[in-house]
């Protein structure tokens, strides 16, 4: 196992190395233009779509500059990964119309399982005007409860499969 220098030394000479499959190492150049490009669009998409929240008004110069910025890095930086042999992300895989699909079913799913998470502090603070603490107190029977029983949502997978534990838990939700 590597220490963190190491780790870091071998982030600075733009290269990872993994053991290999067979019995070797191979060598992964990190794609560090791919890597700035694509944090910078998605950061500035994020930031510029962020100040609708203080002002409803979408057309303004705060939040349309940056979006648009974002816009043209993630363009950038689908051009530069689709013009590599070994890019940071492969988007070819999209042309598998299964990686497509499932990719794109993960993306629904975490969505609407995760965008009451994110969205609940919001109404709590900008509609209810409740203060942060009272926020975070409101929010944590989730986190605590996610805590506690995703040690025992492992278990019954294994032992009784994913599709009987969803169903159940699908159940228990809607109930609830």
């Amino acid at each position: 196992a590597r220490n963190w220098p190491d780790r870091i030394s071998l982030l600075r000479r733009r290269r990872l190395r993994a053991v290999g499959g067979v019995g070797g190492h191979w060598r992964c150049w990190l794609g560090v233009l791919g890597l700035r490009v694509g944090a910078a669009g998605l950061g500035l998409g994020s930031y510029g779509l962020s100040g609708v929240a203080s002002d409803p008004v979408i057309l303004r110069r705060q939040v349309v500059a940056p979006v648009i910025a974002g816009l043209l890095l993630l363009v950038t930086f689908v051009r530069h990964a689709l013009g590599r042999e070994h890019p940071l992300l492969d988007l070819r895989l999209f042309t598998y119309r299964g990686y497509a699909l499932a990719s794109t079913a993960v993306f629904v799913n975490g969505a609407t399982s995760l965008g009451g998470l994110i969205l609940l502090p919001l109404y709590l603070q900008g509609i209810r005007h409740e203060s942060a603490t009272t926020t975070g107190l409101l929010v944590a029977p989730t986190a605590l409860g996610v805590v506690i029983l995703m040690r025992y949502a492992g278990r019954l997978t294994d032992q009784y499969g994913g599709g009987r534990v969803s169903t159940v838990g699908t159940v228990v939700v809607a109930l609830a």
